[in-house]
Parts: C-alpha cells; sequence; structure tokens
C-alpha cells in the first residue's frame, strides 16, 4: 500500500515565491512529540503524523555550504489546505539546531512545493537566495528533495523549496491514534 505524499495542491488565488501558495508554515521545537501532543490537545490540530529523516538515507545533504550529517524527526498535520510542521534536530550541524539554540521553540521556515525542483531552486537563488540546508531522496520513493533558503533582505524567515516524494514511509507514530 502506498501512502500519498500530500493532498493535491488546490488552485487558490493569490501565490508567493515562485508563483505556487505557501504549501507549509513550520516550527522548530526541542520535543516534537511532545509538541504534537499539546497542539492535538489544545489546539485541536491533527492528526500529527511523525518520521525520522536524516543521515544515512539522504543524500546530498549540506548546512552552509559543506557537507552536513543531520537527522531530524518531524510531524505533519493539516489545518485547513495549511500543513504544519513541527522539526525537532535530533543529531548534526542543521539550521534546525542553529535556530533552536539562538531562539528558542519558534517559527522557523514557509515552505513552497515545486513542480520542477532544479528550475525552482535556480529560481529562487537568481532572485539572491542563498543555500542554507539541503537534503535529497526522502520517502519510501527516495525521490523527496528539499533546500532551505535565506535571504539578506528578508528577516526571521527562511523558506524551504521542497519537491514531495512521489510515496512516504508510513509514519513512525500519529498523535493522537487513529479512530482515538
Amino acid at each position: 500500500m502506498t501512502t500519498p505524499a500530500t493532498p493535491p495542491i488546490p488552485q487558490l488565488p493569490g501565490g508567493s515565491i515562485l508563483g505556487k501558495p505557501v504549501r507549509q508554515i513550520a516550527l522548530v521545537v526541542a520535543d516534537v512529540e511532545a509538541q504534537a501532543r499539546a497542539w492535538a490537545e489544545h489546539l485541536g490540530i491533527g492528526p500529527w503524523n511523525l518520521y525520522t529523516i536524516g543521515a544515512p538515507e539522504l543524500t546530498g545533504m549540506t548546512y552552509r555550504g559543506r557537507s552536513a550529517d543531520f537527522r531530524i524527526r518531524h510531524a505533519l498535520a493539516f489545518s485547513g489546505e495549511v500543513m504544519l510542521e513541527l522539526v525537532q534536530p535530533l543529531s548534526g550541524e542543521s539550521i534546525w539546531q542553529e535556530y533552536l539554540e539562538r531562539r528558542g521553540a519558534s517559527l522557523h521556515h514557509i515552505a513552497i512545493y515545486a513542480d520542477d525542483f532544479a528550475t525552482s531552486a535556480a529560481l529562487v537563488e537568481a532572485d539572491g537566495w542563498v543555500a542554507v540546508q539541503t537534503g535529497n531522496g526522502f520517502g519510501r520513493s527516495r525521490d523527496g528533495r528539499f533546500a532551505y533558503y535565506e535571504h539578506p533582505a528578508v528577516e526571521g524567515i527562511i523558506v524551504e523549496v521542497v519537491q514531495a516524494p512521489t510515496d512516504r514511509f508510513p509514519p513512525e507514530l500519529t498523535i493522537p491514534p487513529v479512530g482515538r
């Protein structure tokens, strides 16, 4: 059985960078499981699907222009059309660990889903965005890719360009459990 990567993208008015809507808003947190439970219980948002990604499964992993081995645990849930993500850095140098150490739990990035990853990355970089974290090969299909960007004129937020995998692994954990 395959698990869809994300639901179909609705055609909504407006746009953003790359002419695409923001699909995801993400926060960096110290304990993703505890925060998924808190968001479900106190905000009514869920279910949260939790995954662990990073070395050695991912390839092309970089952090601030150099090779990096990192691991994160993250949780995904929807509130209407918008995917919410909670990210907990587990090991290695990463933009998530950097943010957590400097700012504590906080808003981290917005994500745009790309139809053509290479073209989207080139367009973002041509506008002055600088890649600060990258990884290739997530999902069961190993075709998921991401790159996080900063821009010298845009304060307080990182933009992620994502190519969703065509097939995700089943979640390690769902909070609250399905059927509850």
